[in-house]
């Protein structure tokens, strides 16, 4: 089923403003030969950029080693259930190098710069090679209408969409296609910076975007659920066993922490 949202301020580089937007296409679908993860594009206009998002911890691991040297993203035009895939293939160590890739493992948040935007065209850095020879739909969300923590409010209904591979679906299902999760904003943590939503998330959500219902404002991204730990002790003979589960809640890094990263990267 294909699930529409009126979004005005995000479009495609190439058609202008679209009032149906498929949530779908917002989503960015990141593979490392080590896992997977889900991200989104970000544009400055005031940089003439856009950027590629996602959680830290879906590129880097607690060594602060790259799980691989290049990455592919996968992201679809207007309808995320039956457009063929546009696949980029990025050189992280190369961009890295060169100033345009900054992550902050503490924070769990990554951001890559993937184009600058010339007369309504894209020009890709020099760590992208696009793999698919059809013209190129990036549906972005733009850094000047994002909320900052805030600006955020509890109770507010919230989406993330992303690619949680390691649900355990029908084989007839795609796993390189898009889902939809709805939930709301449970609780703020100022002090720490960061948002608690009520919405079940799962491995391979991690970095999508989350984003409210009312106008589709971005607040942040999907870095862990919240544990439920259950513990029993056979007192008998000491055996200690213990359960971690999926309590429903979801870590969500502010979009404040993202615009600290995008103000690292290096000016092309």
């Amino acid at each position: 089923m294909r699930i529409f949202i009126w979004i005005p301020f995000i479009f495609s580089i190439f058609h202008g403003y679209s009032q149906d937007l498929d949530i779908g296409s917002l989503a960015v679908l990141v593979e490392t030969g080590y896992g997977s993860g889900s991200g989104f594009y970000l544009a400055d206009k005031s940089k003439n950029s856009i950027y590629f998002v996602t959680a830290a911890h879906v590129l880097v691991d607690k060594r602060n080693n790259f799980y691989a040297d290049s990455v592919y993203l996968i992201s679809y035009k207007k309808d995320s259930q039956k457009d063929q895939r546009d696949s980029f293939l990025i050189m992280l160590e190369l961009a890295y190098k060169t100033e345009l890739f900054t992550y902050d493992l503490q924070k769990d948040v990554a951001v890559l710069k993937i184009a600058s935007t010339k007369n309504r065209g894209l020009a890709y850095s020099s760590h992208v090679t696009k793999l698919t020879s059809s013209n190129t739909f990036l549906n972005p969300f733009y850094i000047n209408m994002a909320k900052k923590i805030k600006e955020v409010k509890t109770m507010k209904d919230i989406y993330t969409v992303g690619y949680p591979k390691s649900l355990s679906l029908n084989m007839n299902f795609d796993y390189n296609r898009p889902l939809l999760r709805k939930g709301v904003i449970a609780g703020l943590d100022l002090e720490k910076g960061k948002i608690v939503g009520d919405m079940p998330v799962y491995q391979g959500n991690s970095g999508g975007a989350v984003f409210q219902s009312d106008g589709a404002f971005l607040i942040g991204l999907v870095s862990q659920f919240v544990p439920f730990e259950e513990r029993w002790i056979n007192n008998a003979y000491g055996y200690t066993n213990r359960n971690i589960y999926n309590s429903g809640y979801a870590i969500i890094v502010p979009v404040d922490d993202i615009i600290d990263e995008v103000g690292r990267l290096k000016e092309e």
